[in-house]
Parts: C-alpha cells; sequence; structure tokens
C-alpha cells in the first residue's frame, strides 16, 4: 500500500527536512504541498498521512483537524507550545486510533548515535554528566517567526532537540533548573537558553542553546566513572540538505586528556525517521517519536521556563 501524504507549511522545515525524505521513501506517495496559507485546500488531496511543517503555533489546530478526519499525522518538533496546548491532541490521537508521529530527526544525528552506542556499550563506565550544545552565531536579530512569531525562540526550537536527546539517552526527569533569557538588542525570543536535568538514573545533563557563541563549545562531552568522550562540530546532513558541501565528520575523542583515541564518525540518516513512519502505517506499529515522546519534552521544556521565571529547582511527578 502507498500512503497518500501532504506537506503542510513549506518554509525551512518543509523544504529542506521533510520534502527530500518524503520523495525519497519507499511507501510514501507525495501528492500535495500547501503553504500555511493554503492549508485548507490540502483535504481536496485525500491524504493518509499529513506532515505538519508549518510554525510552531499552527501544530496543534492542523493536527487535531486531521485527527478528527482520521488522517495520519507527523508533526514537526514541538509538538505544540506547551502541555497543555498539546495533550488534548494526544489524547484525542489515541482515542481514535488515529496515528501521531513528531518528527524528532536529531535522534539520527551520527554523533547521537555514537554517544547512544558509548552508553550501551560501557565504554564510560557510569555516566555523571550529559553536556549537549546547539551554539551559533548570530547577533543580529533575522527576520521570521522563530525570531518574532508567536512560538518562536530557542528553547522551543533548538531545545525541543536537547531535550528529546537526554530523555533518550539519559532517561526520565526528576528536576529542572533553567535560565532562559533574552539578549541581543531588538530580540523579542529568548535566545541564550541553559537547562541543567537530574535524571532518575542519578546523572546529569547540562543542556546549552544560544546564537551568541563566536567560539562555541563541544557539541557533546561526555563524563563517565571510566572515560570521557569529547565530540566537536556539527552533524553534517543538515548542511548538505541545505545544498552545501559535505563537511568532515569528527567521531570525537574517547578516554582521557592522557590517553584518549579518535573515533571513526558514525553516518547519520535522518531518512530513517520516515523509513520508521511508512513501516508504522503498513503495519500499524508505533510511529519512530511517538505523541507520548513529544509530550514529554514539553513537561521539560514547560519547566525549564517556570524554572526560568521563578529562578529555582523545579521538580517533575
Amino acid at each position: 500500500m502507498t500512503v497518500r501524504v501532504v506537506l503542510a507549511g513549506y518554509g525551512l522545515a518543509g523544504k529542506v527536512f521533510h520534502e527530500p525524505f518524503l520523495r525519497s521513501t519507499p511507501g510514501l506517495d507525495l501528492v500535495g504541498i500547501v503553504r500555511s496559507a493554503d492549508v485548507d485546500t490540502m483535504w481536496d488531496l485525500r491524504p493518509d498521512l499529513v506532515v505538519v511543517a508549518t510554525p510552531n503555533a499552527a501544530h496543534v489546530p492542523l493536527a487535531l483537524d486531521a485527527v478528527r478526519r482520521g488522517v495520519a499525522v507527523v508533526v514537526d518538533k514541538p509538538l505544540g507550545l506547551s502541555v497543555a496546548d498539546a495533550e488534548p491532541l494526544v489524547s484525542l490521537a489515541a482515542a481514535e486510533g488515529v496515528p501521531l508521529g513528531v518528527f524528532q530527526n536529531r535522534r539520527w544525528d551520527g554523533d547521537f548515535l555514537t554517544a547512544q552506542h558509548l552508553l550501551r556499550s560501557g565504554a564510560l563506565g557510569e555516566l555523571v554528566l550529559w553536556e549537549s550544545r546547539f551554539e551559533r552565531w548570530r547577533p543580529a536579530v533575522g527576520e521570521g517567526w522563530r525570531e518574532s512569531g508567536v512560538g518562536g525562540g530557542l528553547l522551543l526550537d533548538l531545545g525541543s532537540h536537547l531535550v528529546d536527546q537526554a530523555l533518550v539517552a539519559v532517561g526520565p526527569v526528576v528536576s529542572v533548573h533553567a535560565t532562559v533569557r533574552t539578549v541581543r538588542a531588538g530580540a523579542t525570543q529568548d535566545d541564550d537558553v541553559q537547562i541543567t536535568l537530574t535524571h532518575a538514573s542519578g546523572a546529569s545533563s547540562l543542556l546549552v542553546a544560544t546564537v551568541l557563541a563566536s567560539q562555541v563549545g563541544p557539541r557533546f562531552r561526555l563524563l563517565g566513572t571510566s572515560a570521557s568522550w569529547v565530540k566537536r562540530g556539527l552533524d553534517g546532513q543538515e548542511a548538505v540538505l541545505r545544498g552545501g558541501l559535505p563537511v568532515v565528520e569528527d567521531g570525537g575523542r574517547l578516554g582521557s586528556d592522557e590517553a584518549w583515541e579518535q573515533l571513526a564518525p558514525r553516518p547519520g540518516d535522518y531518512g530513517a525517521f520516515y523509513a520508521g513512519v511508512a513501516a508504522a502505517l503498513a503495519t500499524g506499529g508505533p510511529m519512530p517519536v511517538t505523541g507520548e515522546e513529544g509530550l514529554a519534552v514539553l513537561r521539560v521544556l514547560d519547566a525549564a521556563r517556570e524554572s526560568a521565571r521563578a529562578d529555582e529547582v523545579v521538580h517533575l511527578r
């Protein structure tokens, strides 16, 4: 069975991260692309699956419309603006038996796959600290909804990736402390974020997203009782999807300052997400990233926002 797919939204996310894989994944047939202003027309195309890649504030309303029509849906991260925003969507999809997935492509970054392998293999010993960063140098405020619109800002944007990866790799979170700041002149959305998580395992996570790093820190720094792993530079898939040249990947250094080994890079695979979506729709299995997992990310982001506002640790139940 071939799944008829409509892509709703054709900004950066739709054009760069969704369309190429919707066109190339066996079992998926991209029958239409509608821009945010024309989403009501997508139902004329009789989709089996709608991919929502609109600005964040429209994620839940469009996904709810799909679920009410019995149409499977994939929502770009974040699933919604908050738990209160997204929870009715997850509940309705479960009650109606409609597949709901969340696009968290950076689970398939090569360096994140390496980090997971190192944790599973025991190469680090017991994990003490998971440090993960998305740092950029953009001192001038840009245009577009991420800089000025409802649902913009780094906490929901890059913070969604950082929190999702920490939950997958390190496990459930019991407490959150964060600073969420708007630093640049003329900025209206948060542009500098630091989140500290305490996990049920006893490990901690330090997550950093900023656009004010003229000199960036390591992408990953994992400290364990037996060894550490430090990885610099971003996974190269985004650069290629944006039309750039492939970058020289770095697998990171494992060991100590006195004795370390350079690891070979693991290849990333963003296409694995939509291969998983096609398999889920064909077999009735779970989406590669579920709505419940999207809610778990929002619970941590909500707590980070609350922590920053009150300047205190927020405990999760």
